[in-house]
């Protein structure tokens, strides 16, 4: 006859079984549970929000015994656990994987939506969970999400051979996070703010643009596209010598958006910055980040030059320009400038680079650095994409020679940003009209 105890676990082990069957036919009736044309089963088993995540994936009824039992022992009876923490509240959705095969994994990347409007560009998994038993566990992490909205979906994306993703499923949840916050208000545009003895000016803030499927994947893929016009003026007289180097929004929720691709464009007297990034309905404000660097009118005393670089005739070719120690301030600066092919695909998603030119500086600065002219032997000018920052102290700008170059004039420029932040009031592309709240 089974002791008191006994009859307890009992009674808890079938209420659990009951729970979990309860469960799976209520996950199935509430698309919780994606059936794969390929035999592959999703099943989104669970939501986190927080700044704790922990999932723990096993059989229920092993689950429960090991409460009871030694960690040693839930590990033999396959049961695992994944967590993690972030600064911030996020929210992390746990979708688990079954009839997998060595050649049909789970995906590994995801968006975040509302219930209608935009989505994130497609995220690398957080973590996962491997079985024994076959299945696995994969985590999507969030900290940009809309988080006034009542239900979330996950889009999940299998990446192609050609590079593109796919989506392959989708799953719906109540927002487990709060979604009550405050709300911005912005001043109408234009809207000035004073840094570095300068006046800039965000004359238009346009969000929702869809990015034209020649730009992708350069402008991303699913993501709609931003665009910020500025203006620089220094008492009273318009200025072209500025650019906008960086941008980043946040929200009156706690969300945070670091474009992944971006656009500069100079049109007359304006700076215009496009980037991807979502802003999300009912947002009626963001703050705007913004840092301006200069393009032109640089001190003589903020340049360097490398003067008749001789261009490498062959592929994977090297010409080396040893550190001096002339720079801008007393630093040290040395170049390479490599021969790479036709393999090297331009930020701007329409060119091909076929050279790089790598600039180190030491020691490392917060300064910007630009590639402010390049001219070969023949005195054409060589196309040149913008910096992008390799190490603390290495520089790179993609190049476009040409076949006939034989040599290549430099001018770099060390030079510091100026930074400004402006509350912003989007407005939709389609309709040219600021997002209901």
């Amino acid at each position: 006859m089974l002791s008191r105890p006994a009859w307890i676990l009992l009674i808890a082990l079938l209420a659990i079984g009951a729970g979990a069957l309860w469960w799976w036919l209520d996950a199935a009736a509430a698309g919780r549970v994606v059936r794969l044309p390929d035999g592959r089963v999703a099943t989104l088993v669970a939501v986190t929000y927080g700044t704790e995540h922990r999932y723990v994936h096993g059989k229920p009824l092993v689950k429960v015994a090991a409460r009871f039992r030694s960690a040693r022992w839930a590990a033999l009876h396959g049961l695992q656990e994944r967590q993690f923490t972030t600064p911030a509240p996020t929210v992390t959705f746990w979708v688990e994987w079954r009839n997998l095969a060595l050649t049909n994994q789970p995906p590994t990347s995801a968006s975040i939506a509302g219930e209608q409007g935009p989505e994130t560009e497609p995220a690398w998994l957080r973590t996962a969970i491997h079985a024994a038993t076959g299945e696995s566990v994969v985590a999507w992490n969030f900290g940009n999400y809309p988080r006034r909205a009542r239900t979330l979906r996950l889009g999940i994306f299998q990446w192609q051979g050609t590079g593109w993703p796919l989506r392959v499923a989708e799953f719906r949840a109540d927002n487990p996070g709060p979604r009550r916050y405050a709300v911005w208000t912005a001043p109408p545009s234009p809207v000035t703010e004073r840094a570095g003895g300068w006046d800039f000016s965000l004359e238009k803030f346009t969000t929702g643009e869809p990015v034209p499927a020649r730009l992708k994947p350069a402008r991303g893929y699913v993501t709609p596209w931003n665009t910020a016009t500025f203006r620089a003026s220094q008492n009273g007289q318009p200025s072209r010598a500025w650019r906008v180097a960086a941008i980043e929004g946040t929200d009156a929720t706690g969300n945070r958006c670091v474009p992944q691709a971006t656009a500069f464009e100079a049109r007359g007297d304006e700076a215009v910055f496009g980037f991807n990034g979502v802003v999300w309905p009912g947002e009626a404000a963001l703050k705007l980040k913004v840092e301006f660097s200069r393009r032109d009118e640089f001190a003589p005393g903020e340049l360097w030059f490398a003067r008749t670089v001789i261009v490498p005739p062959a592929v994977g070719g090297l010409t080396r320009v040893e550190p001096q120690t002339n720079g801008p301030g007393g630093r040290v600066m040395g170049l390479e400038l490599r021969r790479t092919g036709p393999n090297v695909f331009g930020a701007r998603g329409a060119t091909w680079r076929n050279g790089e030119v790598n600039l180190e500086v030491t020691p490392p600065s917060d300064a910007r650095v630009t590639l402010h002219r390049a001219t070969d032997d023949r005195g054409r000018t060589v196309p040149h994409e913008s910096q992008a920052r390799i190490t603390n102290t290495v520089h790179r700008f993609a190049l476009e020679l040409a076949p006939d170059a034989r040599s290549v004039d430099f001018t770099f420029a060390v030079h510091p940003s100026v930074f400004a932040e402006f509350l912003a009031r989007p407005e939709l592309f389609e309709t040219n009209a600021a997002p209901s709240r």
